[in-house]
């Protein structure tokens, strides 16, 4: 992971929490809820100074930042402050793109994917991510038709979600790391129907977001659509075919990252 989208944006709160939340105690819990606010409190600070639109044919359209759909932080890799972010049109199902934002050391990262069957138009800190059409989904071989029911639908695309795995190789150590693809989606469509329905996973090494998984029902077929998330270079299995996640990043890329100093309210790590 490490290293967003512009417009007017707005937020949404996340109708769940985090997918790996464990049961803690009273008093941990209480701690643990202090913690979140916190860090979703540097996540708006973050994103307030970012602006994006989708572009049309004949305009430019707001998106609105959903979340956080996804916190993490992993103190053994120095990553504290991770949050996942949406961003969505207001009438659409599927995400235009999604966010990571972390700390990472003394450095605030942010890394963005699109979605998108659109051209995008960002602001990220001075520097503009404009990336083309992303969209790109493969259908899953000898999957059900979509279910007539929104549990249904769920169900199979939970029982999809165990048909692929994933790795990463760390190019920097020369070592490849299995990960782990989160079997609670962190967003599914709203208003889902047989003919509209999908779901992002996220796949991770550590609890570290290194990549993600879209399945959506397209024409009765289940499609899926994999993204990295991460400087590394993830790899994702479909009953053993590969797909590499090796897109390079850049500022007209589907893929883009960047950074900026943390301020010492967004890291716990000495400066």
């Amino acid at each position: 992971m490490c290293w967003l989208v512009s417009m007017h944006v707005t937020f949404q709160e996340p109708k769940q929490g985090n997918p790996a939340e464990k049961p803690v105690d009273k008093s941990a819990k209480e701690s643990a809820a202090s913690s979140t606010e916190e860090v979703i409190a540097i996540a708006k600070a973050s994103i307030a100074e970012l602006k994006g639109v989708v572009k049309l044919e004949d305009k430019s359209v707001d998106v609105e930042a959903v979340g956080p759909v996804y916190t993490f932080g992993e103190p053994g890799y120095q990553i504290a402050s991770g949050t996942l972010w949406l961003w969505k049109t207001k009438d659409s199902a599927r995400p235009e793109a999604i966010m990571s934002l972390a700390t990472i050391s003394a450095t605030r990262c942010y890394e963005f994917h699109s979605f998108s069957v659109n051209n995008l138009q960002f602001d990220v800190l001075g520097r503009k991510w404009s990336p083309e059409p992303a969209w790109d989904p493969k259908e899953i071989p000898n999957a059900p038709e979509p279910g007539e029911s929104e549990q249904r639908r769920l169900t199979q695309m939970k029982k999809l979600v165990e048909r692929f795995r994933s790795k990463e190789y760390v190019p920097q150590l020369n070592v490849t790391h299995e990960m782990r693809i989160l079997p609670t989606p962190i967003y599914r469509y709203p208003n889902s129907t047989k003919q509209c329905d999908g779901a992002v996973f996220v796949i991770g090494r550590d609890g570290d977001p290194e990549a993600t998984l879209m399945l959506e029902a397209i024409n009765g077929k289940w499609h899926f659509f994999a993204t990295r998330l991460s400087s590394h270079l993830p790899t994702v299995y479909l009953d053993e075919v590969e797909y590499k996640l090796d897109n390079p990043p850049g500022p007209f890329r589907p893929y883009f990252y960047t950074f900026r100093p943390a301020a010492k309210t967004e890291s716990p790590f000495k400066q």
